[in-house]
């Protein structure tokens, strides 16, 4: 039991490591660029550096191939992983008046993460059980929300008396004790051998390749079009940018990590698809009665703002049991290369989902738009879910 609880805590705290970096340097830097003087151009070009955790499939294979010198393959991945994350965060802290050095070191970050978080997850898909999978993901998940708010709130709160390189060393010597948590995760089993040949295209030799990618995709389109705008309508509803940071980047973000760290205990009782089917029919309600606040005309901040929050509690929990069945999908000999497939499909449809967002709601205002996401939701929830099921019966079929 005293084994179990330091599994659960490394699988959090190492959650909530990454999520701080994550927090700190993708949400905080733009707004201290901002602070500084740094033109909106160049703020917008901070997010090219992180294209690397949408094709993060393309080495997955090498992460399941090969073990780096022999031993445990996944635990020698998130060290080099924690290694190139100090790399990144320190040549980040002596880039302050050097953007391209800057955009170098959040590559350099980004690729370290991706290969860590990847890793981490092929280590949870190998060594916990399908019944322990649900606790596992949610923990880590949980873990990196609240590590996402750390870094990308309370971080960024204290920055003004720390400074750019006092923050920076803060989060380095976080990183740091990612190495003494690797020790507790579980250790490889006997059977935990590397695959001969790790390849994309075994992934696709499996008869419900495609329906699998398809049901990501109608779930991650339909959930993250509205999930993508609840920023962008605080300010356009009159909440300042300070409100939207301390609502948002801060509570919401807390919210979200207790709530996937509950849809865990959920899914540890209920089946993916009675989960599933309930979160996305509480995530159209949530967009039906925003878009009705929205139309009233008359600003009720406080009921909005609980609205925006319940809504990102909501696509946390979405997002823990979207992962859970997919690193189900993801079980066997080959789990990174598998699971990267899918990540890869969720990053592609929250792009496309930005983008088709912004359109919607530009053109319909956000009243509407709301109430269309809420129906979208509701179209993903009927085509979804049979075909969820149908996956469920080839696969007991095969």
């Amino acid at each position: 039991m005293k084994n179990k609880i330091f599994i659960w805590s490394s699988i959090f705290l190492l959650g909530m490591i990454y999520g701080v970096c994550i927090g700190f340097t993708a949400s905080g830097l733009p707004v201290i660029g901002r602070q500084m003087g740094w033109s909106l151009e160049a703020i917008g070009l901070l997010a090219l550096p992180f294209l690397p955790m949408g094709v993060i499939f393309l080495w997955a294979p090498m992460l399941d191939k090969y073990s780096l010198g022999g031993g445990d393959r996944y635990r020698r991945w998130i060290v080099l992983g924690l290694c190139g994350m100090l790399g990144g965060l320190l040549l980040a802290s002596q880039s302050e008046n050097s953007f391209g050095g800057l955009l170098l070191a959040l590559l350099l970050l980004s690729a370290a993460v991706a290969t860590l978080m990847l890793s981490f997850n092929a280590l949870l898909i190998e060594r916990l059980t399908d019944d322990q999978l649900p606790r596992g993901k949610s923990l880590q998940m949980g873990g990196y929300f609240l590590g996402e708010a750390a870094g990308g709130g309370l971080l960024l709160m204290f920055y003004p008396y720390l400074g750019w390189e006092t923050a920076f060393f803060l989060v380095i010597v976080l990183v740091c004790t990612g190495f003494l948590l690797l020790r507790l995760l579980p250790r490889m089993s006997a059977t935990s051998m590397p695959p001969r040949e790790a390849q994309l295209g075994r992934f696709f030799q499996h008869d419900t390749a495609w329906r699998r990618l398809g049901w990501v995709l109608v779930l991650c389109l339909s959930c993250s079009i509205g999930n993508n705008m609840l920023r962008p309508f605080m300010i356009d509803y009159g909440f300042s940018v300070t409100e939207v940071g301390v609502i948002m980047g801060s509570l919401a973000s807390v919210a979200g990590g207790l709530g996937a760290m509950a849809v865990g205990r959920l899914l540890s009782v209920w089946s993916v698809h009675r989960v599933m089917t309930c979160i996305l029919l509480l995530i159209a309600l949530d967009g039906s009665v925003l878009g009705g606040v929205v139309a009233i005309g008359v600003p009720h901040f406080g009921l909005a703002a609980a609205l925006t929050i319940t809504g990102n509690v909501l696509f946390s929990a979405f997002f823990v049991t979207l992962s859970v069945q997919t690193m189900r999908w993801a079980g066997g000999n080959q789990p990174g290369t598998d699971f990267s497939l899918f990540e890869c499909m969720a990053f592609i449809s929250g792009i496309i989902g930005s983008g088709v967002a912004g359109v919607l709601a530009d053109a319909l205002g956000f009243s509407v738009f709301f109430m269309l996401w809420a129906a979208l939701v509701l179209l993903a929830l009927l085509v979804s879910m049979p075909l969820y099921l149908r996956i469920l019966v080839a696969d007991a079929a095969r």
